[in-house]
Parts: structure tokens; sequence; C-alpha cells
């Protein structure tokens, strides 16, 4: 006959309305999940990353991770200063320039 009884329709629209409820509630909970790696994304956009600590704390799989990030072309070693370096001599400029600055030791001239 084609037609829903009363008991039938109430019955479906009770089984429908419990699930819009659900699927609305799981939207609720990605939009809010979205918002929080939204906020974490500009958070760590906006603020400094110190990569030594970063590079100390790394595992290995990690700090490859980072070394790829950084220096997509590689990493050559030099004999004779002993590290590691990038292709690009300005870059090693760079490095050997870094290095030297975290060697420093003691007070500046005046004190």
């Amino acid at each position: 006959m084609n037609e829903l009884s009363e008991d039938d329709f109430k019955t479906m629209k009770a089984s429908i309305d419990a699930e819009t409820q659900r699927i609305q509630e799981q939207i609720r909970a990605l939009d809010a999940e979205r918002s929080t790696m939204e906020d974490i994304v500009s958070q760590t956009e906006r603020e400094i990353i110190d990569f030594r600590k970063s590079w100390n704390a790394a595992p290995a799989n990690r700090k490859r991770e980072i070394q790829n990030a950084l220096f997509p072309e590689g990493l050559a070693f030099d004999p004779e200063s002993r590290f590691f370096c990038p292709l690009n001599p300005s870059l090693v400029q760079l490095l050997n320039d870094i290095l030297a600055s975290f060697s420093l030791v003691g007070v500046p001239d005046g004190i």
C-alpha cells in the first residue's frame, strides 16, 4: 500500500532525529578541533623556535627531518673544521659565524 503507519512514522522520525543530533555533535567536535589546530599553527608561526634546544632534545629521526628541512640539498663534511656544512659557501660562512658566536667565553672589554 506504500503508506507508513503513524507508529512507523514516529519510530523513523525519532531515529532520524537521533542520527541528525549525533552528526551535529560530531561536526561541532571537528570544528572545535580545527580551531584548536589553527590556534596551535598560528602560535608556532609567531613564536621563535630554539633550534639548538630542539636539536639537542630530538631523537635521530627528528634530527634527520630538521636537517632535511634546513638543508634540502644535503650537508657536506668539512675536514678542516671537522663540521658538517651546507654545500653553499655563503651558508658555510654563516654557520661558521654562528658557531663562533657560541664559543665566546668571558666578559666584554671595559668591564
